[in-house]
This record gives structure tokens, sequence and C-alpha cells, in this order.
């Protein structure tokens, strides 16, 4: 849970909810003997996700350009045809986060 944490934190994905008052250490120990996923879901509410990222501007760019206004939809006339490049890990996909070698390569679909 620590690793996942700090990668999120890292990347930017999310940041700390200071607005939250985390229940004290003797109660999240009972909630995680007793109910592991009530505690995980506690435990997530110390973040929350960045009030805006870069997402948030991609989608608001790509509405802007199609015309939309917020929440509504449109129907799109014709084919979208969308490439992106594919991956490979050939080994260690996850043991990067803790700071293993790992041997990756893109391809062209």
């Amino acid at each position: 849970m620590d690793d996942l944490e700090h990668s999120l934190l890292s990347a930017g994905a999310i940041v700390h909810n200071l607005s939250y008052s985390p229940i004290s250490q003797s109660r999240s120990e009972e909630l995680y003997a007793t109910d592991k996923e009530a505690w995980i879901l506690e435990r997530a509410k110390n973040f929350k996700r960045p009030d805006t990222g870069i997402v948030d501007r991609l989608v608001d760019g790509v509405s802007r350009t199609l015309g939309l206004k917020q929440g509504e939809r449109k129907q799109l006339e014709g084919d979208i045809v969308v490439a992106a490049p594919g991956k490979v890990i050939l080994f260690g996909e996850h043991a990067v986060v803790h700071g293993v070698v790992s041997a990756a390569m893109i391809f062209a679909v």
C-alpha cells in the first residue's frame, strides 16, 4: 500500500488531502484487524486528486475544439481513426516500483 501511495504521489496523480483529519493509530489498528477493506477506504481519504491537472485541461481543450458546452454530448459523423503505440515489457513490470531494472520496448500498431 505504501508503494502504491508513494508512486501515485510521485506521479502527481494524487495529493495529500489536508482537509481530512485521520483516525487515531489505535482506531486504525482496530479497523485493520476487523475490516481490511474499510481500513483501505479510510486510508484513501488521506488523499485526493489534484484540483486541476493535465487530464482536465486536455478534456476541456477537446471539448472546446469540438464546440461542446459543459456536459453536452455530440454525435460525430464518420469514422474516427486513432493510433497509439503498444508496449511490451519483457520482465519486471511491477518490480520497477521497487527499484529493480526492467526491459521494455514500444512498437507501432
